[in-house]
């Protein structure tokens, strides 16, 4: 039983407002190559409300099989609080997260599993490239190369990580770092990050192994709360960043980058003051420009996928 544990991976999937695509996820962990799993569904609608009776409906056809658990929220906690209760309630020495509409592909575990063993101790667990999918169309893939400690590729918005579907992590380490923060409602993904790469290194397996699926994410909402909630990450980890030589470029790519991302929701007022604070850490480049001119201008007229890869072959 000890050996059982020993190699048992817990898959944990907090769940809130997405029960359609909740079977997916579930499935795909249970279509796994690697077999000693337990999956660990957390349900964090609160119980009056259509989301939790419709995931119980979904629920039903798990209730019979043993690698699944269930548990619900008596209330709503947020991502943070419910990826926690996963951890805390699973039985695995490997603890993987998946996001309710993302999909693990078949041999994910595996070849997570396999890449770790081979490293040391210093690795606290490994991540996996990726592919995005809108209307199960891939519209790209990641495929990154680093290893170690790659804290200065995340906070410069280097290494696409793309934080919980891709990881696989020690629950000892999970343990040690007392889970998510849960004060944290957005960068939870990052703000655990930073925190394990003071002690940690983490390692890759390089296939693709995950499908990020943006069509529930493609018109989230994004207003002055993600300026708030970049405010809060980059406060909260002012030492860690300011202890680097290039800190205020740091501080210039996160707001810079949020500043993009607030533009391609044409929320124009917000994404201009990200840049604005972007500015007063670093003058902008030629390429900082263009991805500004192209993602204005993709309102009016659809080039930006064109431009973008031009950019890269220029800028690479």
């Amino acid at each position: 039983m000890e050996e059982l544990k020993k190699g048992l991976v817990s898959v944990i999937i907090p769940t809130y407002s997405r029960p359609v695509y909740l079977k997916r996820a579930i499935n795909s962990v249970l279509n796994q190559t690697y077999k000693n799993i337990e999956v660990v569904v957390v349900d964090d609608n609160d119980p009056r409300t259509k989301y939790r009776k419709e995931t119980e409906n979904v629920m039903l056809e798990f209730l019979k099989n043993p690698k699944v658990k269930y548990i619900k929220h008596l209330k709503n906690s947020n991502g943070s609080a419910a990826r926690n209760t996963g951890v805390n309630e699973s039985e695995g020495y490997y603890i993987a997260l998946l996001d309710d509409d993302d999909e693990f592909l078949p041999l994910k575990i595996e070849k997570q599993v396999e890449a770790l063993k081979k490293l040391d101790n210093t690795y606290g667990g490994v991540y996996c490239n990726y592919q995005q999918l809108l209307k199960d169309q891939i519209i790209g893939k990641y495929k990154n190369a680093e290893t170690g400690n790659i804290v200065e590729s995340l906070l410069l918005c280097n290494n696409s990580i793309c934080g919980g579907s891709t990881l696989l992590l020690k629950k000892s380490v999970l343990v040690d770092l007392k889970g998510f923060d849960i004060s944290f409602l957005r960068y939870q993904d990052w703000e655990l990050l930073v925190r394990f790469f003071r002690k940690n290194k983490l390692g890759l397996a390089t296939d693709v192994l995950v499908n990020i699926h943006m069509d529930s994410r493609i018109n989230t909402v994004m207003s002055r709360n993600a300026i708030l909630a970049k405010e809060k990450f980059l406060t909260t980890f002012k030492a860690d960043i300011e202890s680097f030589n290039f800190g205020y470029e740091i501080y210039k790519r996160q707001w810079f980058t949020l500043g993009v991302s607030l533009l391609e929701v044409n929320n124009n007022k917000y994404a201009f003051q990200c840049f604005k604070r972007a500015y007063h850490f670093q003058k902008f480049s030629l390429k900082d420009y263009l991805l500004i001119s192209i993602n204005w201008l993709n309102k009016y007229i659809p080039i930006k996928k064109i431009i973008k890869k031009i950019i890269k072959k220029v800028f690479k």
